[in-house]
């Protein structure tokens, strides 16, 4: 079976942005060159396929029939070829690993714990990216993520890093002004509610039997991290987590509620790419955060370090 003989990268990068743009001269600005090389370009492509892909008018250009075919195989082509280019680059071609996590354990646990990392692992460089939002790993070049949830994502490894406990909270001189002594006063306090989760409050008041909870007073706020710090200048009541939290509760900053905790199915996990469950450095970088939730306190009998340092490396 005779081979067909492929255009060139370049010809398809110099089609798919003029077919986006309609325009020789976008294309040219986006691609640092200039119009009438683009041009060129486009016409080796066409003279290449035995297609016009184009209709070329004074002011104007337009794709034809089979240009408009051809735009979608140029933009899977250049799809995949930035892709795993990134992916590439990524694996051999550096010496950083880019983490992404909720601000809360970034500026909480991990970079106080950073001058550790650096000086344990100097070869790797840890670039940290907190961020609310779930990081992409098809279209970032994001090497590992700490997610919160079931531990089950499409295409992706997750290894626990600890369970959670929920609690309430609150800032001590809020509890002293605003004696709590059962889950119906809550209904007459302000509660702090995180976005993207806001019906977790109805949650909780079914669980506690305060079926008016929905009705209460709320504030809003973008982020665990911002939960916390409003309940810690005495804002109002939020939902909290254990391990997470635990210094905060030790220190005083806050304190919990109705002395009651809650057990989650839901944890902390450590998730990378599927191809990349071996990298070595990975593995380093799991120990050593398995360690930081470590120190909060909050492993469970089935959740021992030792057997998933044992199922990772």
């Amino acid at each position: 079976m005779d081979r067909i003989k492929l255009p060139p990268i370049h010809w398809l990068q110099a089609f798919e942005a003029s077919a986006r743009h309609l325009s020789f001269k976008d294309a040219a600005d986006e691609l640092h060159l200039t119009a009438s090389a683009v041009s060129q370009k486009i016409k080796q492509l066409e003279d290449s396929l035995g297609i016009t892909l184009f209709t070329r008018m004074t002011r104007t250009l337009a794709l034809t029939s089979a240009g408009n075919d051809f735009r979608h195989v140029a933009k899977d082509v250049m799809n995949f070829y930035q892709q795993r280019q990134r992916e590439f680059m990524r694996r051999f071609n550096r010496r950083d690993l880019k983490l992404s996590m909720i601000p809360f354990i970034a500026y909480d646990i991990v970079l106080p714990a950073l001058p550790q990392f650096q000086e344990q692992y100097s070869e790797t460089e840890l670039r940290i990216e907190a961020a609310t939002s779930v990081v992409n790993f098809a279209e970032d070049d994001t090497d590992a993520a700490i997610r919160f949830g079931a531990g089950e994502w499409p295409g992706l490894v997750a290894t626990p890093l600890c369970r959670c406990q929920s609690v309430l909270v609150c800032s001590p001189a809020f509890l002293e002004q605003n004696p709590i002594d059962s889950p119906l006063d809550l209904q007459n306090h302000t509660l702090i509610s995180m976005r993207g989760v806001e019906d977790v409050w109805s949650l909780v008041g079914q669980n506690l039997g305060v079926p008016d909870i929905s009705r209460c007073r709320t504030l809003g706020v973008d982020s665990y991290l911002g939960a916390m710090i409003a309940a810690q200048q005495g804002l109002g009541i939020a939902i909290a987590l254990k391990p997470l939290i635990n210094p905060w509760l030790n220190d005083g900053r806050l304190v919990s509620l109705l002395g009651m905790e809650a057990d989650m199915e839901d944890g902390y996990y450590f998730v990378r790419r599927v191809q990349d469950r071996d990298d070595q450095r990975l593995q380093q970088l799991y120990i050593w955060l398995k360690n930081l939730f470590l120190e909060r306190d909050a492993v469970t009998s089935d959740w021992k370090a030792s057997k998933h340092l044992t199922e990772m490396v």
